[in-house]
């Protein structure tokens, strides 16, 4: 994995901090990579369902590693 920096609004950082301790994510760095993953994941998916060229039917894997 690579390290980035980012600066993020403050209420993402509330509402992030809110799904840590309600337990939904171990961390906020988990966090981030799951949303993160899941845009990839729809922005692929539209571009490919969009794609009037392409096969019948297409699947979009996404590698996931656990910490």
């Amino acid at each position: 994995m690579k390290l980035i920096t980012l600066y993020i609004p403050e209420p993402y950082l509330k509402a992030l901090d809110r799904l840590i301790n309600e337990r939904y994510y171990p961390n906020r760095a988990e966090a981030i990579r799951v949303a993160i993953r899941d845009l990839l994941s729809m922005e692929v998916w539209e571009r490919i369902s969009g794609d009037q060229t392409s096969q019948q039917s297409s699947t979009v894997y996404v590698e996931q590693k656990s910490s």
